[in-house]
């Protein structure tokens, strides 16, 4: 779990501008819904709170101009993202007025590169607090576990988090034995298998079980897609092999077998082969902005991608950093 001194008490008694007024807020045991109005920063296809469904979702609110956000919430919660991967999700939003540009500029400043997390300025629930940080975790099945301070209350995120990561494994206690069978194959990417299983399901004692299962699992195959089409489509070629290798084995014999098979030949074709050399050069310096963070001597290499490369993903990428760059080192 991750490893992290917390501020001192009295930085939990901020109360921060702009930030999610007192009431009205969710509780535990909601399940909320959203659908996000504009893109995400690192979204990999995410577009609704319903896209995440299958593993715990940690959404932290927090504010370029709030002490204990910046010194504690949200380098912990960039930790946490690091350390879980892609079995858990943190979505970052900044909650004091800040734009997306500034957001990013202000990222690069403090070191805070990381692979996973999401970034937004677009709060797809209310605490109902009027106080940040505030931290909202969602189980796997979307339901509220936690509305509280990701400092205060770290312990029972870590815990909250690691007894769903182990419900995802093993499955809710009351499934019944199909149920359960299916629930362990779709666990271990054995999708197809899964869905199979659950045909077993479909006319007994389980049937409700299992119709409610083959939707969740649908769902989450589907966003699945959706993150291999993004994570192509935006030069996350390292994230989109190990999902086309994961989805087309996974899924053979199933439905969505020649749709993930579509995308894992066009992965392989030889027109991404300068994206993938591009996608290459510019993970490098990614990880100079993570070590060291913007300064003069990255924005040689990057201006060297937009040029040698143009039209590529990672282009794209690199004009977009040029800009954010540029109001960085200002």
């Amino acid at each position: 779990m991750f490893a992290m001194k917390f501020a001192a008490a009295a930085l939990l008694s901020i109360a921060a501008a702009n930030a999610p007024t007192e009431g009205g807020g969710v509780k535990e045991g909601d399940r909320p819904s959203y659908s996000f109005s504009q893109p995400l920063v690192n979204g990999r296809g995410v577009k609704s709170l319903a896209d995440l469904r299958g593993r715990p979702v940690v959404i932290d609110f927090w504010g370029t101009r709030c002490p204990p956000c910046v010194g504690t919430a949200v380098p912990a919660a960039i930790k946490m993202q690091e350390e879980f991967g892609d079995d858990v999700q943190v979505i970052l939003v900044e909650s004091q007025g800040s734009n997306l540009e500034q957001v990013q500029k202000f990222a690069i400043g403090k070191k805070w590169a990381s692979e996973n997390a999401i970034w937004t300025t677009e709060a797809p629930l209310s605490t109902g607090k009027s106080w940040i940080p505030c931290c909202v975790l969602l189980g796997n099945d979307g339901e509220v576990l936690l509305n509280d301070s990701p400092i205060s209350k770290h312990s029972d995120l870590e815990r909250l988090i690691s007894e769903q990561l182990k419900l995802a494994k093993k499955g809710p206690k009351e499934l019944g034995p199909i149920c359960a069978k299916a629930w362990a194959e779709f666990e271990k990417g054995s999708y197809a298998v899964a869905f199979a299983t659950l045909e077993g399901a479909a006319q007994g004692a389980e049937s409700e079980s299992a119709d409610r299962l083959a939707a969740n699992w649908s769902s989450r195959i589907k966003a699945k897609l959706a993150r291999l089409d993004w994570a192509m489509s935006n030069a996350e070629f390292e994230q989109a092999d190990a999902l086309a290798a994961q989805l087309t084995k996974g899924l053979a014999g199933h439905a969505l077998e020649e749709k993930a098979g579509e995308l894992a030949a066009k992965l392989a074709s030889d027109e991404m082969k300068v994206e993938r050399e591009a996608a290459k050069a510019f993970a490098k310096i990614e990880k100079t902005l993570a070590k060291d963070g913007a300064d003069a001597n990255v924005a040689k290499p990057v201006a060297a991608i937009v040029e040698k490369f143009p039209g590529t993903a990672a282009a794209k990428r690199a004009a977009e950093l040029q800009k954010v760059m540029a109001i960085a080192l200002e």
